[in-house]
């Protein structure tokens, strides 16, 4: 294992990052090896989708998949280990599928990327933990150094940011040929290991010019669809009923959960990343969106475990929900996995059971935003690396 990605990183006089049986974070060492390995053949699989556009070929689920799948790598989005390694076996079969819909238009087509005939050696976890240990991100360091190994994980962790935008984007509509076809050639770049050291800046300074592109296609779609966000007071204190708790960054998830909740004296209170929703006349104008519960994300091991109803995740940052005992009315969204606990497919929200989940209007919530409770909306939601 080796993970340096977060500001939760192991820091040392001997140097920084993750190397032991588990991260600061939560995330196993059998997990993120996996995640090495999912990041290669997502690599493979760009390789392939940057050579198939020059061919005409636009595959849209794998424009869809790629950065998606990218997504759950970043910190505290997924621990599952078997999702993970799903997520690797679906990005070699969308590469074998382009591979052949390439070779259809030219038998001679070949891709010149290490990356592009990935196969994982094994069904077994151990097994694929063992194969993973080819693409630890510091496996050259030795011979690299330190400036090449950080200015690769510079573009890597970059482009990770906006694949997480990307996805956000993607779900709510929106799309832009020339926006995939940028991070296809960049992903696919990064997987032949580069060592140049001005070629990396100039990577770098893309995958920031490109991240702009990016934010401008996701405020495009969450301006459309739930109107231009304005400065908002939010409550934060408890309202009586039966509750469930959304965090994260889809608001697509929230307005879907707020639309099938309407009417059902469910209250809904958004966390963390969520807290902008509120400022999006579209979202806003649902009622029973009554406020926002609990401060960083950090804090949620403490402030989860107070809240009485049902928790929803849909992006990062979710964090070992067995500490405080709530693993068992914890749900994942979309790319967000932990071990055990129950996942959401699809926008069907019913499965979600508040009957026995009750603030009264006496008791106030225990934690709360830093007054004033005044929300400064930005256009779009913030994705840092944490």
């Amino acid at each position: 294992m080796f993970c340096v990605q977060c500001e939760q990183t192991i820091r040392t006089p001997a140097g920084n990052g993750c190397s032991y049986a588990q991260g600061m974070c939560g995330k196993t060492a059998e997990t993120s090896d996996l995640q090495d390995l999912l990041i290669a053949a997502l690599q493979g699989l760009s390789a392939w989708a940057a050579k198939a556009r020059e061919y005409g070929i636009i595959n849209h689920d794998v424009d869809n998949f790629a950065p998606r799948a990218f997504f759950s790598t970043l910190t505290n989005v997924n621990f599952d280990s078997p999702r993970i390694v799903g997520y690797a076996s679906d990005a070699i079969a969308m590469r074998e599928a382009l591979k052949a819909q390439c070779l259809s238009v030219d038998t001679n087509a070949h891709c010149d990327n290490p990356m592009a005939e990935l196969q994982l050696i094994s069904d077994d976890l151990g097994e694929l933990q063992r194969q993973a240990a080819e693409f630890t991100p510091n496996k050259d360091k030795a011979a690299i150094g330190e400036n090449i190994l950080g200015l690769r994980l510079l573009c890597l962790y970059g482009l990770k940011g906006a694949a997480a935008y990307m996805e956000h984007a993607h779900v709510l509509g929106q799309y832009d040929n020339d926006i995939y076809a940028q991070y296809h050639k960049i992903m696919a770049w990064l997987g032949t290991w580069p060592a140049d050291m001005n070629a990396l800046l100039e990577c770098a300074m893309e995958i920031g010019q490109m991240n702009f592109k990016v934010m401008s296609i996701l405020d495009a779609g969450e301006t459309s669809k739930y109107g231009h966000p304005t400065p908002t007071q939010v409550n934060v204190k408890a309202t009586e009923g039966k509750c469930i708790l959304i965090s994260g960054h889809d608001l697509k998830d929230l307005y879907n959960l707020l639309e099938q909740t309407e009417g059902t004296g469910v209250n809904v209170y958004t966390h963390g990343e969520m807290l902008p929703a509120h400022g999006y006349p579209q979202l806003r104008k649902f009622r029973h969106l009554v406020g926002n519960y609990g401060s960083g994300w950090q804090n949620q091991q403490v402030e989860f475990a107070r809240f009485p109803g049902p928790i929803v995740m849909t992006s990062n940052c979710i964090i070992d929900p067995t500490v405080g005992s709530y693993d068992d009315r914890i749900w994942t969204r979309s790319i967000v996995g932990w071990p055990g606990v129950s996942h959401l497919e699809g926008d069907d929200f019913g499965r979600l059971s508040p009957r026995r989940s009750r603030w009264r209007a006496s008791r106030t919530a225990k934690s709360r935003i830093s007054s004033p409770s005044v929300l400064a909306v930005r256009p779009c939601s913030a994705q840092p690396i944490r």
